[in-house]
């Protein structure tokens, strides 16, 4: 896949050159394309209702329409060079509750409003010690602090906090 992302890397940067947008943003060329390109993925599907792992297909197929016409991007200023992406990492005292955060960033002269959801998935384990590396579908309650509805200023940005609680 690596000539194909860069294929489309190098479209998404010449898109962003010719509007504008890092200009507008302040963010390098490169930064953008990688957020919007990963913004925009469609998570790939292992079966009717249950994406792949990450770990498998990355943050999904690269949309290269989606990527030039999308008028918001995810980052995380908690991730390696701000990447929209989320890692939860150990849950040592076993208390099933994991609280993160991410940023919806505007790239319009117009606020946006978007309903937020969630779709949590781990991978199974067979023979209690290895990673089957086939999704599993967690039983979970997702909140985000101020409701699952969020307006993001014109040009602006909302940062995003929810808490997932392991109900399984």
């Amino acid at each position: 896949a690596a000539p194909q992302v860069t294929g489309m890397a190098a479209l998404v940067a010449q898109y962003i050159r010719e509007t504008g947008l890092d200009q507008k943003t302040g963010r390098s060329t490169r930064y953008l394309a990688q957020s919007l390109l990963m913004s925009t993925a469609d998570p790939l599907m292992a079966t009717s209702t249950l994406e792949y792992s990450p770990r498998a297909q990355g943050a999904g197929l690269a949309n290269l329409v989606s990527a030039t016409t999308s008028p918001a991007y995810l980052s995380n200023k908690d991730a390696s060079e701000g990447r929209p992406k989320i890692e939860f990492g150990d849950d040592d005292d076993k208390t099933g509750v994991y609280t993160f955060t991410f940023e919806i960033n505007n790239l319009k002269d117009k606020a946006l409003t978007y309903t937020l959801s969630s779709n949590l998935i781990t991978e199974a384990i067979y023979q209690d010690k290895y990673i089957n590396a086939s999704p599993y579908a967690l039983e979970a309650k997702v909140s985000f602090t101020g409701g699952d509805t969020v307006t993001v200023p014109a040009s602006g940005s909302v940062t995003v906090t929810g808490t997932i609680t392991l109900t399984d």
